[in-house]
């Protein structure tokens, strides 16, 4: 449930920081045996580099880049539920535009039992 919250905001931020009318991709791939990734691509104007290191962080909005509203929670919480899965997530600006947003989860999650509970 949480990675589907996950991916609903990559969408959502894919929408809103797109030209209205423009192309936003989402694939599925598996890398191999063990991970499985997702991506999602806008259209827009993409993530300055200055601002690529931060935009995981709680609370960071992007230095007036925004074009509507929020708290900046969603790719901090979003960073968070990928990691407790086991996975990564990053964010590139393509050299043709846009940004990317790369989710990458292994196939057979860690146990989401706290080690304290197995012992």
């Amino acid at each position: 449930m949480r990675l589907e919250q996950v991916i609903q905001n990559l969408i959502d931020n894919a929408v809103k920081f797109s030209p209205e009318g423009s192309r936003i991709d989402i694939s599925v791939r598996l890398t191999g045996t063990d991970e499985v990734e997702i991506v999602v691509t806008n259209q827009g104007d993409g993530i300055p580099d200055e601002h690529l290191p931060h935009i995981f962080e709680r609370a960071y909005q992007g230095g007036g880049v925004h074009r509507t509203a929020g708290l900046g929670l969603g790719l901090f919480i979003s960073r968070q539920v990928v990691e407790l899965h086991g996975g990564r997530i990053e964010a590139t600006s393509p050299p043709e535009g846009g940004a990317r947003l790369t989710i990458s989860l292994p196939t057979h999650p860690p146990s989401m039992v706290p080690a304290s509970v197995t012992r």
